[in-house]
């Protein structure tokens, strides 16, 4: 394995690590990874997660490029005035051209957590060179599906019951809400004034995962389910997509114990694998893609 320091893009102002396979041990792959920055976090990722899973990869026979958007990290502000969701998809284009031209690859998968998750997609939208994605703790909605999952699972608690004994749940409170859920469906998420960050309509995320399924383009969707303030259930994609008949191409891994960035070290073992095993047997060329079913990842 070998790491290289790069500096790239239209304004040459890009920084990134590129994380190459040992020729000697494992033959490398003509497909590569771009890693997406997790909002303004350094390439290294939380908690160096992005380091270890490059390396990782590249011992598999991955070429990896973990780079720096535009004024975030290392790389400098652009002198372009694109907004932001537009120069993100710019700048991955420039990482795949370099990858093109320095490697000779023309085949990437993206991968990242949380506003990265949300990059990916919009990306491999944008670029037929994209065959697989690995969208991390990617936007969810509140939906009346993830309000009758909370129920059930707090329901279960030994401590809920407990709080309810000593009078700190207002059940009344909590049953006319639910009644109301189950009514008239979720809220729509606050405005835009409100909020950071402003989830892109439903509809259209769904068209762009039927879009990119229709294209062969292979999903992994990963979720960590000890950030359940979001997401809750396993079904979150599929109903979506109902309609969507190629499952084959998506898979979706649910780690029970991680947080919302992996911060344990035993869960970033296990998102790690879990990953270099998907595209090992998924987006590599020489293999046939496997029919793919919801699993549950290890803990």
């Amino acid at each position: 394995m070998k790491e290289s320091a790069v500096l790239f893009g239209k304004y040459n102002n890009l920084v990134g690590i590129i994380t190459d396979p040992s020729p000697s041990k494992v033959p490398p792959i003509p497909v590569a990874f771009l890693i997406l920055n997790s909002g303004f976090l350094h390439r290294v990722g939380p908690a160096r997660l992005y380091t270890k899973l490059a390396r990782s990869l590249a011992k598999t026979g991955f070429t990896v490029l973990r780079f720096d958007f535009s004024g975030v990290g290392d790389s400098e502000p652009t002198k372009d005035q694109s907004p932001y969701e537009v120069s993100t998809v710019h700048e991955a284009q420039e990482a795949m051209d370099l990858l093109s031209l320095k490697r000779g690859i023309n085949k990437f998968v993206l991968t990242g957590i949380c506003s990265g998750a949300n990059h990916s997609l919009r990306i491999a939208s944008s670029d037929p060179r994209v065959v697989g994605a690995v969208p991390i703790e990617i936007y969810t909605y509140i939906t009346t599906s993830y309000y009758l999952h909370y129920y059930l699972r707090h329901g279960l608690k030994y401590r809920t019951w407990l709080n309810l004994l000593k009078g700190n749940i207002k059940i009344s409170r909590s049953f006319r809400f639910l009644i109301g859920i189950l009514r008239k469906g979720a809220e729509p998420p606050p405005a835009e004034a409100d909020r950071i960050w402003v989830l892109p309509p439903v509809e259209k995320v769904a068209s762009n995962i039927r879009d990119l399924v229709h294209r062969g383009v292979c999903l992994c969707f990963i979720y960590a389910k000890g950030s359940a303030s979001y997401y809750n259930y396993r079904t979150h994609v599929k109903n979506m997509t109902r309609e969507l008949k190629s499952f084959n191409k998506i898979q979706i891994l649910e780690f029970e114990e991680a947080d919302h960035t992996f911060t344990p070290l035993s869960q970033q073992d296990s998102i790690i694998n879990a990953i270099c095993e998907w595209s090992q047997s998924t987006v590599t060329p020489k293999e046939t893609p496997q029919n793919l079913e919801d699993v549950k990842a290890p803990v």
